[in-house]
């Protein structure tokens, strides 16, 4: 059974963004508010129960985001990765 509660706000409303689990808190990623994709990065913290823009963005802004974790040795060294079509991969260091 999941647990749900009511948390803050977003500063701005986002519509269509990715969602990522990480740890004790998660991250909102990119989006779609007024006509205009988003490259703003949100985390939320538990302890103050409020949300965080990081001080890193994506590298272009989108309104589908996508986003999973994978252990490094996944990929060996992200320098060699070939990939083909529309496929983009960003590593975002987080702790």
């Amino acid at each position: 059974m999941r647990n749900h509660f009511t948390g803050p706000a977003l500063p701005q409303a986002l519509h269509n963004p990715g969602y990522l689990p990480f740890r004790d808190t998660f991250y909102i990623l990119g989006g779609f508010d007024r006509g205009r994709n988003k490259d703003e990065i949100y985390k939320y913290d538990p302890e103050s129960h409020s949300w965080i823009l990081q001080p890193f963005k994506l590298s272009r802004p989108d309104s589908v985001v996508k986003v999973m974790i994978v252990k490094r040795s996944a990929f060996g060294k992200i320098e060699q990765l070939k990939l083909k079509g529309e496929i983009n991969i960003e590593i975002l260091n987080v702790s």
